[in-house]
């Protein structure tokens, strides 16, 4: 992370902690949960995952309608 403030990049860091924290019961959740924070902050690393979680069905998200 840089030293400039970008909306949403702590939120995309945690996602991305928690998306390997797989001694965590509910990680993947928590994951997603952070992820679309940060993208509905418009961060938009996390708008690339997040589309890549809808369009694998990464974390059981995969959403035909979006």
């Amino acid at each position: 992370m840089s030293s400039v403030y970008h909306a949403g990049e702590r939120q995309y860091a945690s996602g991305l902690a928690f998306e390997k924290a797989t001694y965590l019961e509910g990680h993947e959740a928590t994951a997603f949960t952070h992820m679309q924070k940060s993208a509905d902050m418009g961060f938009t690393l996390a708008q690339i995952r997040l589309a890549e979680y809808y369009l694998t069905g990464k974390n059981g998200r995969l959403s035909r309608e979006k």
